[in-house]
């Protein structure tokens, strides 16, 4: 009996004894998991380097026709249809306002220099040079270590010069969505610019046309002033005559102080 109890107590496990093997499975496992984990880190800093998509003109909700189509409009806003009036005077005035107008001169400035910007963007997708070249005048010291030699020049002249050349590729788009930035700019300045020139001729002509309906305003007024004094005078000489009453006369005379009334306005 006791023989058997002994068998039957097992000896302690030394500490140091090799480890239980990991089971095939578990190991495929976790190492499935490991590849996992990497690939969507990649994906991650790659989705971190990629650009954005191409821009797309938002959809608008316009009707499917004017009643003037956009190539006959703007037919009709580059026309000079102020010629069509055949007045040389407002032509001379339209051409001065368009030379001389400093809107017009600050929208065509601004037109050249969003050009400028689109050049500048395009030549990043070109190899860039550029070179350099100094030229320096010194003196060196007698007393210096080690002492310049007895009868020597202590002036002398450095000249460099340096070139270099780099090229940046654009694998992720960046100058390319520059350059689109750009051109849309250009456009946007054109646009302004012809805006800012079809206020300054709708400007001066609709001025000049107000002016010449108030000159004809006013010789109308004139004449009308003129007319009434005319018969005013008749009507005196008929009141003289006995023909007319004194209040017909009045009522002219009224008449002829509204029409110069209305001179000075």
């Amino acid at each position: 009996m006791l023989e058997a109890g002994k068998r039957a107590v097992a000896p302690p496990r030394d500490v140091g004894a090799s480890p239980v093997p990991t089971p095939p499975g578990q190991h495929r496992k976790e190492t499935l998991m490991m590849n996992r984990a990497l690939a969507a880190l990649a994906a991650v800093a790659l989705a971190g380097c990629t650009v954005g998509p191409d821009y797309v003109r938002p959809a608008v909700d316009a009707p499917t026709a004017w009643r003037i189509d956009y190539p006959k409009a703007a037919d009709v806003a580059n026309t000079k249809w102020w010629e069509q009036f055949g007045d040389p005077v407002l032509n001379d005035l339209i051409e001065t306002a368009l030379r001389e107008n400093r809107d017009v001169r600050i929208a065509a400035a601004r037109v050249d220099q969003f050009i400028g910007v689109l050049d500048s963007s395009r030549s990043q997708l070109f190899p860039q040079i550029g070179y350099g070249a100094d030229v320096t005048r010194a003196k060196s010291s007698r007393v210096g270590q080690p002492p310049l030699p007895a009868g020597a020049d202590p002036y002398f002249t450095l000249y460099q010069g340096s070139l270099g050349a780099s090229w940046q590729l654009d694998l992720f788009g960046r100058v390319r969505r520059l350059n689109e930035a750009a051109q849309a700019q250009v456009y946007a300045s054109e646009q302004a610019q012809r805006g800012v020139v079809l206020s300054v001729v709708a400007g001066v002509a609709s001025s000049y046309i107000a002016l010449r309906a108030l000159d004809r305003q006013l010789e109308i007024a004139q004449g009308t002033a003129a007319n009434f004094g005319e018969t005013a005078r008749i009507f005196d000489l008929r009141f003289k005559a006995g023909i007319v009453s004194q209040t017909e006369v009045v009522q002219i005379r009224s008449q002829q102080q509204q029409a110069l009334a209305a001179i000075p306005s």
